[in-house]
């Protein structure tokens, strides 16, 4: 099942309770205000089966198309401790096997007359959706009768679904602004099931019985919402659903237990160390109000002003005027129970601690200060005159129902929301942000290099320190201190080795690697040439000591499409430098650094494991010259296993070796026969992995 397809994009738009604007990549002045022209909310009707299923039904014949959306009450804050994901889980496998169907026969039929399905789940909701054409309505009607009631989550396919979620994980350690939204979301809800996350142990935890037993308790007829929207009849639709899911159940559903989500009595900055960042994420914000809060209107207009577009004064000022961000906005989020507030935006590392100055300092002004009458009216003049777009086609129109059923929310709210939006006033926005937003009581959440920013905005709030995975740090352990180790280098000799490279379940192609031991002046050196060809493109040379892996030289040249990332290093026993351009900026930068006794190069990593005594639970640590940012990391090694490997060269018995650096995690297996040759290599965090093909000495 697809998470989040282009069929349901238009009812998730409204259906997510945390929505933000869309970067823009200009400046565009906002329409002049208008006389407000009235608008009838269209028209849609809505009926109960006597199991209790509601249905939701929106009649468009301009196209021959329908889509039918079973909307579960039961999402991601059910998860019980221990097995968070277990909703999303359950969601997913709903299709994946029937009494008569195999998860295949099942995507066939429907594919079979062109219809397409999708699925997600929510804080508070789990769907499954069918888009089809109407001639085929009563296919799509029978097919979710049978995933809808005769599931059976089959072992195999659920192993598959773990498999693919452990993976998507590790590629979150990865990605800076996904990092941060955990985090901000974490601190703020604390034990509030809006809280709960997925964790590697979590995935590990859910069973099949985890799954038929959630399944059994909470997708019964009395706890669905069911939409049926394009060329239809709502007449149709309700003895289809009286024919097709009449015998439904109805049933007791589990019920979210509330939890007090955590207080902060002043404002404390989270700081999340992500070594050789050029740029930081950052997250500002705190609990928010509830859905059913009658100061909603109000607090819209506000947050419009304050961020919600690229006319807004965070836009405005960190972008337009200061240059430090591609975009800076704010939201309040609307969830059934609490939602939170929120500010963010990714800045230059070295302008970390001024933007916070400069988030923090707009937040406290649309709090004290009347917001001008012309801010006003442009806030109202769009999100009146936008209205109208948000409800233009049949799905839009669904989704913003469904939306306000779910939220508990009655029908006059919709009918009278451009009514409250066109009667706040300048009081109403200084009085809402002064209630419902506190600078001075707020998370600050930074995801960025904390060498380079720690002592800077320790000087705005207090400071806690965490690698990216949320492990608390001290500040003195990022300091990169001296190793001494005794290496077995007699097995460094000439050799040529080539490596599978296979990313996202693709080939890439074959990486060739060359080592040549070399005479140079009083020293033998180890020069390892790495090339690789095709869509990406990769010549690499890393030189370095044979007596103690020293580093003498580094070079690197890469291209995928667009992209490269270029590096050219010299070394002398103290110092590095040379120039660094990585993926994530266009522009050389120089650098010059200090090194410490025992520093290496990244590439020379796996040498430097195998010439060392390899035994189960044996760790090391190494003070690591990265290559992509130009600093000098702490890199930890342990060696978790003894595991036989297969490759395209053969079986070999290895060494399963962990590799922690600050971003993530990846795996060596390295030979247990000196010299330790790698034989294979994980980087799940991109999906990555390298296999040997062939070694020759």
């Amino acid at each position: 099942m697809k998470w989040k397809i282009a069929s349901i994009l238009a009812f998730l738009a409204v259906i997510s309770m945390a929505t933000f604007a869309v970067p823009a990549l200009a400046k565009e002045d906002p329409p002049p205000p208008e006389k407000m022209k009235k608008l009838s909310f269209p028209s849609f009707k809505e009926f109960t089966l006597e199991n209790g299923m509601e249905f939701l039904v929106v009649e468009h014949h301009e196209q021959p198309v329908v889509t039918v959306y079973f909307v579960f009450k039961a999402g991601d804050a059910l998860d019980p401790e221990g097995k968070e994901s277990l909703a999303s889980f359950t969601i997913d496998q709903l299709n994946k096997g029937t009494e008569s169907r195999s998860a295949l026969e099942l995507a066939e039929w429907i594919e079979s007359v062109g219809g397409s399905v999708g699925g997600f789940s929510d804080t508070d909701y789990s769907a499954i959706t069918v888009s089809i054409l109407s001639d085929y309505l009563d296919v799509a009607y029978q097919y979710l009768q049978d995933v809808v009631m005769n599931p059976t989550f089959p072992e195999d396919e659920l192993e598959i679904l773990r498999k693919r979620i452990k993976t998507a994980l590790e590629i979150e350690l990865s990605q800076p602004n996904a990092m941060g939204r955990r985090h901000f979301r974490d601190l703020v809800y604390g034990d509030h099931p809006y809280g709960k996350q997925p964790t590697v142990e979590s995935v590990e935890a859910i069973t099949r019985d985890d799954l038929v037993s959630f399944y059994q308790k909470n997708y019964v007829a009395n706890n669905v919402l069911v939409g049926v929207v394009g060329d239809v009849k709502w007449k149709d639709v309700r003895k289809a659903g009286k024919k097709y899911f009449g015998e439904l159940q109805a049933g007791d559903p589990d019920v979210v237990t509330l939890a007090d989500p955590p207080e902060i009595s002043k404002t404390k900055i989270y700081l999340y160390h992500r070594p050789g960042a050029v740029q930081t994420e950052v997250f500002i914000g705190h609990l928010g109000i509830k859905a059913k809060n009658p100061d909603w209107p109000a607090v819209t207009v506000a947050n419009r002003i304050l961020g919600g577009g690229s006319d807004a004064r965070l836009f405005m000022n960190l972008r337009e005027d200061k240059g430090w961000t591609y975009g800076a906005y704010s939201a309040f989020s609307r969830e059934r129970d609490l939602g939170y507030f929120q500010a963010r935006g990714a800045v230059r590392t070295e302008v970390t601690d001024s933007a916070v100055v400069e988030f923090m300092s707009e937040i406290e002004r649309i709090k004290t200060e009347p917001v001008p009458e012309e801010d006003l009216k442009n806030a109202k003049s769009y999100l009146i005159g936008n209205f109208p777009n948000q409800i233009e086609t049949p799905n839009q129109i669904a989704g913003r129902v469904a939306q306000y059923k779910l939220l508990g929310l009655g029908k006059e709210e919709l009918e009278t929301y451009r009514d409250k939006l066109a009667a706040v006033e300048i009081e109403d926005v200084g009085r809402v942000m002064g209630k419902y937003v506190s600078p001075d009581q707020s998370y600050i959440v930074l995801v960025g290099d904390a060498l380079e920013i720690h002592d800077k905005v320790e000087k705005i709030a207090p400071v806690e320190l965490f690698d990216i995975a949320g492990e608390p740090m001290s500040f003195g352990s990022l300091a990169v201190t001296a190793v001494e180790y005794e290496y077995d280098t007699a097995g460094l000799r000439d050799m040529k080795a080539t490596y599978s490279l296979v990313a996202q379940s693709m080939n890439i192609g074959d990486l060739n690697v060359n080592v040549e031991k070399k005479s140079e002046g009083e020293h033998e050196i180890i020069e390892v040439s790495t090339s690789l060809t095709g869509m990406v493109t990769l010549d690499e040379m890393v030189a370095f000591r044979a007596d103690n892996l020293a580093p003498v030289a580094f070079k690197r040249m890469f291209q995928m499409g667009p992209q490269s990332m270029n590096s050219e290093l010299a070394f002398t026993e103290t110092s590095c430098s040379g120039t660094i351009q990585s993926m994530e900026s266009s522009e050389p930068k120089e650098v010059t650094f200090d090194l410490v006794g025992g520093a290496i190069l990244d590439g020379t990593l796996k040498f430097a494991v195998g010439c060392l005594p390899l035994e189960v639970a044996a760790t090391y640590r190494f003070p690591v010259v990265d290559s992509e940012s130009g600093s000098l990391q702490n890199i930890d090694v342990e060696v978790l296993e003894e595991v036989e490997v297969e490759t395209p060269a053969g079986k070999f018995a290895t060494y399963k070796i962990k590799v922690k650096r600050p971003d993530g995690e990846s795996f060596l297996y390295l030979g247990k026969d000196s010299p330790h040759h790698m034989v294979k290599s994980e980087m799940p965090a991109q999906m990555m992995t390298m296999e040997l093909k062939s070694l020759s000495k």
